[in-house]
């Protein structure tokens, strides 16, 4: 039946098979979008176009196009510029409410993406339509649909609304997997695309993956599910991993990766990179790099060009919530940091000169510590839990690093201790803890120092950094001491920014 199209039932299914992309696509910045109206014209199903004027500059004056346009700066997403369009060029108000899903983004000239917004508009009184003269459509036409599994628009069966002469336009069947440019019109397609939605389209493949900030336990998740379409430099299979950073920052650092997949160009990982001490000032300030790598090992060659890559900007995460992405890897290239989000191209939004970047600020790294007030033992339990993102000391990019605890004043008593070494790492797990002597109130006004070291042999350690925790510190430091001594028996973790300074005590 051709009313199956417009049915409940097929609402549903429409609105199913594109919720992932949806998902994905609605918020993701784009060029243009446009709306395809899904609608009847006394009864028949149709689908609504406009028409652009012939007097037009360009190359697209006098096409037959679905409603849509550029993107204006106050759209909150692309579904959003797709309904102020068809408002502005034929009068036409559509709820939100009344839009199915959103379709694969398409390319309509190199570096703009244009993304098909589907809507069920229902029964269309076209004397109702009020084209917009000042917009660059002239009018507008309704396509009626065909009988069959693919409904297609049907030649010479149009109207004009808005007066003037008008020559019918044809309309061609499209071929068996049809697409929608913004000038050219053809039925859209509504099965999610699985192969990728990059704003900027690229011939290299796809990375499927998805990231969780995890605010509470201050940790970001990259999750590398799978990669599709990869094409290698040379014929035939490929042995991939995927290469994480974060930027700015010292590379080997916050330097991940996930296992080599051997001989395919769609391997699967399934494997989660987890950066721990991962902050909100980290996501408001920081990029994620993502490189498709060849393994040059198993390929008997020293050093293997990257199969692609890609940047996604951490400040648009939302602490505790999932985000899943399916993008276009792209060719490595330097771009500089647009001023917003909203002008850059693809997901390349920042300068790669990892040297450039490292200039803006001294990152030193940071500690996770626990405190314990303990009543039973009578004193202050401190755990030195673990290190991320240390600064690298050594000539081989890495550090021997190793954490000395300081608590002044504590004459007569124990005050001193030191973990073990860890050899060549930016990223160590130590997980001891040691024990301060003393009552609560005693222990309130002193001052414990806590510093990093890389163990040098044979000449002296350098000072990677260090914080300390008293009455006197200020923000978390201090608030770290306060609420372990005022809590008995209550366990604190908190991560500490690791200041470049040498620790001072004050008489």
């Amino acid at each position: 039946m051709l009313s199956d199209c417009l049915s409940a039932e097929g609402e549903r299914r429409c609105r199913r098979l594109l919720a992932g992309a949806t998902a994905r696509l609605r918020a993701r910045p784009a060029a243009a979008a446009v709306l395809v109206p899904l609608c009847s014209v006394r009864g028949v199903p149709a689908l609504l176009y406009t028409l652009r004027s012939s007097r037009l500059a360009g190359r697209h004056k006098g096409d037959v196009s679905f409603p849509g346009g550029k993107r204006d700066p106050t759209d909150r997403d692309v579904v959003q510029t797709a309904l102020r369009e068809t408002r502005e060029e034929l009068g036409l108000v559509v709820p939100e409410e009344h839009v199915w899903g959103v379709l694969r983004p398409l390319q309509d000239q190199p570096k703009a993406s244009v993304v098909p917004v589907l809507a069920g508009v229902g029964p269309l009184d076209l004397q109702s339509l009020r084209p917009n003269p000042e917009e660059p459509c002239s009018g507008s036409l309704v396509g009626h649909l065909k009988s069959g599994a693919h409904p297609a628009p049907a030649g010479n069966q149009s109207t004009r609304v808005g007066g003037g002469a008008l020559r019918a336009p044809t309309l061609h069947t499209p071929d068996p997997r049809p697409t929608v440019t913004p000038a050219i019109c053809s039925t859209p397609q509504l099965d999610p695309e699985p192969e990728g939605d990059s704003d900027d389209s690229t011939t290299l493949g796809t990375l499927e993956f998805t990231l969780l900030f995890d605010a509470d336990n201050s940790n970001l998740h990259c999750t590398a599910h799978r990669a599709q379409g990869l094409k290698p430099p040379a014929s035939g299979s490929v042995d991939t991993y995927v290469k994480a950073n974060l930027l700015p920052g010292a590379s080997k650092a916050s330097q991940l990766r996930t296992r080599t997949v051997r001989g395919t160009r769609g391997p699967v990982w399934e494997e989660t990179l987890t950066y721990h001490g991962f902050t909100l000032q980290d996501a408001q300030r920081k990029t994620l790099w993502l490189c498709m790598c060849e393994d040059p090992w198993l390929r008997q060659r020293r050093r293997a060009t990257p199969l692609g890559e890609l940047q996604v900007p951490l400040r648009k995460l939302v602490p505790n919530r999932a985000r899943s992405f399916n993008v276009c890897l792209e060719k490595r290239r330097l771009t500089k940091r647009p001023k917003s989000l909203d002008a850059a191209c693809g997901m390349s939004l920042y300068e790669e000169d990892e040297v450039e970047m490292e200039a803006a600020g001294e990152d030193r790294g940071r500690i996770l510590l626990s405190l314990c007030y303990s009543s039973q033992r009578g004193g202050l339990l401190v755990g030195v839990l673990r290190c991320a993102h240390l600064a690298p000391m050594d000539a081989n990019g890495y550090s021997d690093p190793f954490v000395r605890l300081f608590l002044h004043p504590n004459v007569g008593k124990k005050s001193k201790y030191k973990t073990s070494v860890w050899k060549k790492t930016l990223n160590p797990e130590f997980n001891e803890e040691f024990f301060y002597a003393g009552p609560r109130e005693e222990l309130a006004q002193k001052t414990l120092l806590i510093s990093v070291w890389d163990y040098d042999l044979g000449t002296a350690d350098d000072f990677i950094g260090g914080v300390q925790l008293s009455s006197q510190a200020s923000g978390e430091c201090q608030q770290h001491w306060h609420e372990c001594l005022g809590h008995s028996n209550h366990r604190l973790e908190l991560w500490h920014p690791l200041d470049s300074a040498p620790l001072q005590l004050s008489d």
